[in-house]
């Protein structure tokens, strides 16, 4: 498939060494899963500033576009691992493009939600004309729950270095539009997964330099309305499996500048 080739040319050279490369993989569908660990050279708060959802359009190139979105209606009331009962819907507030509305963004890094998530992510040389006559290999709109925490109540921003862990789960909420090598309309009716950073073991940093050494570890289930677009994804993933594992930890290399923040619980 063409994205295999999008991938690889978009994705740069990550600037932190890594331990012996991601481990994991992409099992048979349906549905489409991954999940990766990989051991990166940087302190849990500085990924986590990266993990942030609001950063994911800085650090992964496939991401066009993510906020905090406004909703016409109660939703993301329940903490959204893969593993909750969350069954709530979002109705996003329109903006005057179509685009659900912004919310206030949260300093980044700062632990925040259950709330509710734009995300736009693209393959295309205009991202912004794919709906319509113009064909994109990948252009899908979705609003997610998110939380995002860590081990330990962070009253100050200043606190987060003594972190062990910090955990991003999300899960979807509305899905609002998708293309797929020039098809329309083809739905998302699962997307949920998590991404973390753990301080690692004195084991796992057996004959590695330094101290600071995290395990990132991404997890992610996906399946479409259609059963033959999930077989055809999921296919393609395996065929990915390498370029997957090393977008994770590019994104976990990813350079946030910290924020000051006071009194998030």
């Amino acid at each position: 498939m063409i994205i295999v080739n999008s991938l690889t040319s978009v994705t740069p050279a990550c600037p932190w060494q890594v331990a012996g490369g991601p481990t994991g993989g992409v099992p048979n569908p349906p549905p489409v899963q991954w999940s990766f660990d990989v051991l990166i050279p940087r302190p849990v708060d500085a990924i986590a500033r990266a993990l942030d959802p609001q950063s994911w359009p800085k650090c992964n190139p496939f991401f066009q576009e993510t906020y905090l979105a406004a909703t016409s209606s109660s939703c993301c009331s329940k903490a959204t691992t893969a593993t909750s009962a969350m069954t709530a819907t979002c109705t996003p507030k329109l903006g005057p493009t179509g685009d659900p509305q912004a919310a206030s963004a949260e300093p980044v890094g700062k632990p925040y939600g259950p709330t509710a998530l734009y995300e736009h992510a693209c393959i295309a040389d205009d991202c912004s004309s794919c709906p319509g006559p113009t064909r994109c290999d990948v252009d899908f709109a979705n609003l997610l729950c998110i939380d995002t925490h860590y081990d330990k109540p962070m009253p100050f921003s200043c606190m987060t270095s003594s972190a062990n862990r910090y955990d991003v789960g999300y899960k979807l909420a509305s899905w609002l539009r998708g293309e797929l090598l020039g098809q329309e309309q083809q739905q998302i009716t699962d997307d949920h997964g998590g991404l973390s950073a753990t301080r690692a073991t004195d084991k796992e940093k057996v004959g590695l330099p330094g101290n600071d050494w995290s395990v990132v570890h991404v997890d992610k289930t996906l399946d479409f309305q259609d059963s033959n677009v999930t077989g055809a994804v999921g296919k393609y993933m395996q065929a990915l499996r390498d370029e997957l594992a090393w977008q994770i930890a590019e994104h976990a290399c990813c350079d946030v500048a910290k924020e000051c923040w006071l009194f998030a619980w």
